[in-house]
């Protein structure tokens, strides 16, 4: 419902009828390496936005929640999201990469491109390569100074732990920019041992794949009962807090 490609091509019109043809940079190395970094800052953006905004609001973390109520960490568990908690999620990378790239297609002429390496944009590439290992038990640092800049999966870990005080933190996926900028960043200086879930022993209601999908919506539905006052919010992880 939402494209990047689209979005794109509503920019550079909307650029072209307000400025009138663009094509003042041309094409060549420069445009598209910046291209390809604008794309990726973009894109990581995005998807920091779209997790944010689910540990934000308790109507979206309802849906969150199936991701965090694993209590074991493995390569799998990027797949056990709530349609909803997807949609969120790819959203905001669509809005501003779709910007980024009606920027440039208006700007450029249609003569910019972000780079590719075996047909995907190289940096998202690059992430891909240790992207597993954030869902797993590996404690994988990337130490104090380089953990500011990229989120390791030793952070991501920390970020599903049960634990308040990371509640909320290490929102990010490669980039740890982001967090440093809207103060969600935790950055360990040794080993941590914590449990993961959700902390409050609700994770067996979301065992089974029909469990995944309805809960949630059941948990809407019983606060919506209560009245408008048991749909709380906070950063720090909305919902009910461990004892």
């Amino acid at each position: 419902m939402l494209s990047g490609a689209w979005i794109g091509q509503l920019v550079a019109n909307g650029l072209a009828g307000l400025f009138g043809p663009g094509g003042m940079l041309g094409g060549g190395v420069a445009v598209n390496l910046a291209y390809t970094v604008a794309f990726f800052l973009a894109y990581d953006l995005g998807r920091y936005l779209g997790h944010w905004v689910q540990h934000r609001f308790d109507i979206l973390w309802q849906f969150h929640k199936v991701h965090h109520s694993a209590e074991v960490l493995t390569p799998f568990t990027n797949f056990r999201a709530h349609p909803v908690d997807l949609i969120c999620m790819h959203s905001g990378p669509a809005l501003l990469t779709g910007v980024v790239h009606g920027v440039f297609a208006w700007a450029a002429a249609d003569g910019s491109g972000y780079y590719l390496f075996f047909g995907l944009h190289i940096f998202i590439f690059a992430y891909n390569l240790v992207a597993n290992l954030r869902h797993s038990h590996v404690w994988l640092s990337y130490g104090p100074v380089v953990s500011r800049l990229l989120i390791s999966p030793a952070q991501h870990q920390i970020h599903h732990s049960t634990q308040p005080r990371h509640w909320g933190r290490n929102i990010g996926f490669a980039l740890a920019i982001w967090d440093g900028m809207f103060g969600t960043l935790y950055v360990p200086d040794r080993r941590e041992r914590f449990t993961m879930g959700l902390g409050d022993g609700s994770e067996p209601a979301f065992h089974g794949v029909w469990r995944m999908y309805w809960q949630p919506v059941r948990e809407l539905w019983q606060r919506r009962r209560q009245g408008p006052q048991a749909l709380d919010s906070g950063l720090e992880r909305p919902g009910p807090r461990p004892g």
